[in-house]
């Protein structure tokens, strides 16, 4: 018996059990040609059988105790016996397959089977290995598909190639508005081509960015569309070496953009100028209600300003400055701030060595 089949035995009837345990206890190809045989099943055709079922014949692809690799003969076979079961499942609106691996030849695969999906609207294939290859697929899938709205790929290895390949497809998408590429190895190439696609894309709202490596030059013109954009609410630029040049233009962005509301500059280490005219901007700013600054190494000086801020800004409801190293002359200037400002609800400032001012800021 399958190792899931206890879990949902309610559901699973003799029919889906009985291939289970075959895929399971054979692992061979010819075994493998019966899921779409087995999705033709009348006794499938409710919601919850063909759900489970979904969630079992990807279980078998993607657990690796099944000692299924890409050096196998049959492992294209595998994805595209699967990915046909899929689609035969014509109501699909959400596919959650986060934190397992997918093969290089499956993520092509189900690439194109999603190409012809006319109801999904949700697509999580993070942490999956995807390599370019399935990215460009992926890609395809934003020309076509008109109902998809949240896409994330986080925690990949897309690279350049599928970076520019998904910037051509946002700037003809419609529909798409999350779009998740954090830790995807992509850098200024990938950066400059999805800076053009944001200030052309009028659908989304947010966007992960954080823990490529853009480049100074690519980030700026990234930052830069922000200008006419009137969309994008969210944006995450976390662990981005965000300085210099990019940062001049983040602040005039601040300046001018009216719908950020959201941003996550976290892990960045700025530098001292960066810290300064940053903290300088959101005294003007009158738009982000969210804002990560964490790990920043701000320290005295910049910590200082960002107190100033606070006594000014009527935005901002969420502050993280935690992991910055403020020391207790800034913990007392924020002690005193926050008995002045009225909007803020919630401020993070653990592990910053405030000493005894941390008890007045509870």
């Amino acid at each position: 018996m399958h190792p899931d089949s206890k879990t949902h035995s309610k559901l699973l009837n003799p029919t889906i059990d009985s291939l289970l345990s075959s895929l399971h206890q054979n692992n061979d190809s010819d075994s493998l040609y019966i899921i779409p045989e087995f999705f033709k099943e009348s006794n499938l055709n409710s919601t919850s059988n063909l759900q489970i079922s979904k969630k079992h014949a990807f279980n078998f692809l993607l657990n690796e105790d099944y000692k299924i690799s890409s050096s196998q003969p049959y492992i294209l076979q595998i994805a595209e016996a699967i990915a046909e079961a899929i689609d035969k499942i014509i109501s699909l609106s959400n596919l959650y397959l986060n934190h397992d691996k997918l093969s290089y030849e499956a993520g092509k695969v189900l690439a194109e089977i999603l190409y012809t999906n006319p109801t999904l609207n949700y697509l999580d294939l993070s942490s999956k290995r995807l390599c370019n290859g399935a990215g460009q697929g992926i890609a395809m899938v934003l020309c076509n598909n008109n109902t998809l709205t949240n896409l994330h790929l986080e925690e990949n290895y897309l690279g350049d190639e599928a970076g520019i390949a998904l910037a051509e497809a946002l700037s003809e998408n419609i529909t798409l508005v999350k779009l998740n590429l954090k830790n995807n190895l992509l850098s200024n190439k990938a950066g400059t081509e999805l800076a053009e696609a944001l200030s052309k894309n009028a659908t989304l709202t947010n966007l992960c960015l954080g823990g490529n490596n853009l480049g100074e030059l690519a980030m700026k013109e990234l930052i830069e569309a922000l200008y006419n954009n009137m969309t994008l609410t969210n944006l995450d630029l976390s662990n981005s070496r965000l300085n210099g040049s990019a940062i001049k233009a983040l602040v005039e962005a601040l300046s001018k953009n009216t719908t950020l509301t959201n941003l996550d500059l976290s892990n960045n280490k700025l530098d001292k100028s960066a810290k300064q005219t940053l903290a300088k901007t959101l005294c003007k700013n009158t738009t982000l209600t969210n804002l990560n600054l964490k790990n920043n190494n701000l320290a005295e000086t910049a910590g200082k300003a960002l107190a100033e801020v606070l006594c000014k800004n009527t935005t901002l409801t969420n502050l993280d400055l935690s992991d910055n190293n403020l020391g207790e002359s800034v913990g007392k200037a924020l002690a005193e701030t926050i008995c002045k400002n009225t909007t803020l609800t919630n401020l993070d400032l653990s592990h910053n060595k405030l000493g005894e001012t941390a008890g007045k800021l509870g």
